[in-house]
């Protein structure tokens, strides 16, 4: 009974599993403990409480504002390296945020909102979409070319 559920397992494309469980590990990691303690470390900070309102609006200003520029990035460079670009550019975002200690009051709200306009700004620099897909098909016309006089 157990091992007809493990059998399903063994006609996925090993590319999608991997998919599946890189997907799962980020989700647990960025929307469960990292959201958590992303809180509690602004809450420790004592920027009080409306500023985590506009800490979360710039992760989604840095997430919308890259929309148009990871799909250009990925056409224009390919699929691999936008999201090595992404990676690192998140990994960036992280590692900068805790950082905001090392530096002048003065600089700590502007830090926070750079850190993490940078890590959302990383995030969606990863397309999860191909290329050119291949669901809805495109009917293929071809267009006549002028020809030179």
């Amino acid at each position: 009974m157990v091992t007809d559920r493990f059998r399903f397992w063994e006609g996925v494309n090993p590319n999608a599993l991997r998919l599946m469980v890189t997907t799962m590990i980020l989700s647990i990691l960025m929307m469960g403990i990292a959201a958590v303690t992303r809180t509690l470390f602004i809450l420790r900070l004592d920027l009080g409480t409306e500023f985590f309102g506009v800490y979360n609006a710039f992760a989604a200003f840095g997430y919308t504002g890259m929309a148009i520029p990871a799909g250009l990035l990925g056409r224009r460079f390919g699929l691999k390296p936008t999201m090595v670009f992404g990676v690192v550019t998140f990994i960036v975002g992280y590692l900068i945020g805790p950082l905001v200690e090392y530096t002048p009051h003065t600089l700590w709200v502007p830090w926070s909102l750079a850190s993490q306009f940078i890590r959302r700004r990383g995030t969606r620099s990863c397309p999860s979409m191909p290329r050119r897909p291949s669901w809805p098909p495109r009917a293929r016309t071809t267009v006549p070319r002028p020809t030179a006089c």
